[in-house]
C-alpha cells in the first residue's frame, strides 16, 4: 500500500474553497489528507464574500454563479431556497455567495471517501522550506505535521 500523501491549500477564499471542494470530490486510490489553511474565521468568503454592513451585490446575474459546471443553476437553486423569489436575472448579495461556496465545502466533505481525511486549519502560513514540516516554521499550525517533498 502506498503511503498517505497530503495536500496542503493556502488560502480559503474562492479559489481554495473550490479546489478543496473539487479534491474532495475526487477519486483518490490512496490515503489523502487535504489541508485547508486559513487565517480568518470562516472560509469561502475572502474579501470578495465577506458580511457587510450593507448590501453588496454580485456583478454577475444569479443564473450565471455556478461553481459546478455540471449544474449552471446550482447558485440559484441554492439562492431560492433562501430568497424565494430570486430569478436567474437578479445580482443577489455577494455574502449569499459565500455561504454557497462554504455549503458547497461542507456537502464535498460529508461525501468525501473514508481514506480522504480533511482538516481546516485557522493560521498564516508563513514559508515552507523543503525537508522541514510547516510546523516547524508557523507555532500556529501545531498539529499538522506536514514535510514538503522537492
Amino acid at each position: 500500500m502506498s503511503a498517505q500523501r497530503t495536500i496542503v491549500i493556502v488560502g480559503a477564499g474562492f479559489s481554495g474553497t473550490l479546489v478543496a471542494a473539487n479534491l474532495l470530490k475526487s477519486q483518490h486510490w490512496a490515503a489523502t489528507q487535504i489541508v485547508l489553511v486559513e487565517r480568518a474565521a470562516t472560509v469561502a468568503r475572502g474579501k470578495a464574500y465577506a458580511e457587510r454592513g450593507y448590501p453588496y451585490l454580485l456583478n454577475v446575474p444569479a443564473g450565471r454563479m455556478s461553481a459546478d459546471s455540471n449544474s449552471p443553476l446550482d447558485f440559484l437553486n441554492f439562492a431560492q431556497e433562501r430568497i424565494p423569489d430570486a430569478t436567474a436575472e437578479d445580482f443577489l448579495p455577494r455574502e449569499l455567495y459565500g455561504q454557497y461556496l462554504e455549503a458547497g465545502l461542507l456537502d464535498a466533505e460529508v461525501s468525501a471517501a473514508s481514506h480522504v481525511e480533511f482538516q481546516r486549519v485557522k493560521g498564516d502560513v508563513c514559508g515552507i522550506e523543503p525537508g522541514k514540516s510547516l510546523a516547524t516554521e508557523c507555532s500556529s499550525l501545531t498539529g499538522v505535521r506536514l514535510t514538503p517533498t522537492t
